[in-house]
């Protein structure tokens, strides 16, 4: 009787000593082991199974264009600049989850490069095209009838003896024709950008497919950087009041090389293939 009592004592106190979450990761109980690192159990062992399980995949490379080349070349006395639209694909595995996000990024790991996500206004930036202004005109649809419409409601229409219905003049953007019309060449570039977005994995499991397109100007010289991260989320199956979801962060980062090789370097760490997010931290 008294070993049986030592040997529950001893069980107690090893439980005691922390829980694990080993055995959620082996079972692939991957919302428990999120909530369960949330929470500051081994998060390491979960990141580092999270990565191997959801097995992300990346592809980078870099859009060839005549458009693109012709960006390069700068008003007399600009200093050189490399200019690059980089075309980023990445992919995971579905996981008992209940939301995994893929995110990436570029910077620079020196000064001298500006990194963002490829849109109409950085194109034009780079084109130095003029855009036309915003069109004024007179509207019945306006903020301030929005609310004399609500008063009007509110009080059977009386209201409207006191505070009609008026035209203001209202801004009106141009149109995408006239966008097209004044800024062809950044119209031409973001045609090389369609296919951007997520698609995501549903029915229990969650997984994504990503297309992202940024737009690098840099100095010939400057270092490049790649980071993408992977957010897992799970709800917790005990409602808790402070959050009732958890989620941990996968992030690898993956230097590039100067700008002005960026081309080379993306299609010598690729060679036409995706790489496994692990691999790809290991790549020269």
């Amino acid at each position: 009787m008294k070993q049986l009592v030592m040997l529950t004592t001893l069980a107690l106190a090893t439980v005691a000593c922390g829980p694990s979450v080993r055995p959620l990761v082996e079972a692939r109980h991957y919302r428990e082991a999120v909530c369960a690192a949330n929470d500051g159990v081994e998060p390491a062992l979960v990141r580092s199974a999270l990565a191997r399980d959801s097995a992300i995949a990346v592809h980078a490379q870099r859009v060839n264009h005549g458009q693109l080349d012709a960006l390069e070349a700068r008003l007399p006395g600009d200093p050189p600049v490399s200019v690059s639209l980089l075309r980023i694909d990445a992919q995971s595995n579905a996981l008992p989850l209940d939301g995994l996000e893929l995110e990436v990024s570029v910077a620079g790991r020196s000064s001298g490069v500006i990194a963002r996500p490829a849109t109409f206004e950085r194109f034009v930036e780079l084109t130095r095209e003029r855009l036309p202004p915003h069109h004024t005109t007179l509207s019945w649809w306006n903020e301030a009838n929005s609310l004399r419409g609500l008063a009007a409601l509110a009080t059977g229409g009386l209201s409207l003896l006191f505070a009609p219905f008026r035209q203001e003049a209202v801004s009106i953007p141009p149109s995408a024709y006239e966008l097209a019309r004044a800024a062809p060449r950044a119209t031409a570039l973001l045609a090389l950008t369609n296919g951007a977005g997520c698609r995501a994995h549903v029915d229990g499991v969650r997984g994504a497919r990503c297309r992202w397109y940024w737009l690098v100007v840099a100095a010939p010289d400057a270092e490049v950087e790649l980071t993408l991260s992977a957010r897992a989320s799970a709800d917790r199956t005990e409602r808790r009041r402070d959050e009732d979801r958890c989620s941990l962060t996968v992030r690898a980062e993956v230097s590039l090389g100067p700008a002005r090789r960026l081309g080379a370097t993306l299609d010598r760490m690729f060679d036409g293939r995706a790489l496994p997010l692990v691999e790809l931290t290991r790549a020269p």
